[in-house]
């Protein structure tokens, strides 16, 4: 059995784990589950697009 690296963060609702190398927080997480963009994914890292000239 294969355990996800995951670390708990605390805001005024309560704990939540969030994934280990995600470069989000409590937050982002409590927003994306109240609201969902299907079929859109959150990401574990936000990068910006590269800008073409």
């Amino acid at each position: 059995m294969q355990t996800k690296a995951v670390r708990i963060e605390q805001d005024l609702l309560g704990e939540k784990e969030i994934p280990y190398d995600a470069y989000y927080g409590i937050q982002t997480m409590r927003a994306a589950e109240n609201f969902p963009m299907f079929p859109w994914h959150f990401p574990r890292s936000v990068g910006l697009p590269r800008h073409r000239n």
